[in-house]
């Protein structure tokens, strides 16, 4: 999530994480730790320019999802879908893990450093998530 949806939407996922939702949190640039699971995605500005704007991917209970970009420029008549189509929420849910691998092998193979404690941890919440 970028920091500018993170304006809007970040205090509803702390209240939700205050009430047992599990929360698995993508920034998508420098934004203050706030959720037991959270990354940042290391090519994020790199992203937002080959997508064209801002992704947001939201799964709820794995049963509904929030998806779309806010255009750069259009944020107000970017196309954001919802749906409880489960094909979908599943293809939604391969991607946000995808960008959490990336993130690993991109700091094992791109920098040739070690995971953390912590990062293996969540790579191993990560993995168990089906």
């Amino acid at each position: 999530m970028s920091w500018k949806a993170d304006r809007y939407l970040g205090d509803a996922l702390i209240k939700a994480d205050k009430r047992g939702v599990n929360i698995r949190y993508i920034a998508m640039g420098k934004i203050e730790k706030k959720f037991d699971i959270q990354i940042l995605h290391p090519n994020h500005e790199q992203l937002q320019q080959i997508i064209g704007g801002r992704s947001i991917e939201v799964i709820i209970d794995k049963k509904e999802a929030l998806v779309g970009i806010f255009e750069t420029d259009n944020e107000d008549i970017s196309p954001i879908n919802w749906t409880r189509n489960q094909w979908f929420i599943v293809a939604n849910r391969d991607s946000l893990r995808h960008d959490f691998y990336h993130c690993f092998l991109e700091k094992i193979l791109d920098r040739h450093q070690e995971l953390t404690e912590e990062e293996k941890r969540i790579y191993n919440i990560i993995k168990e998530d089906n």
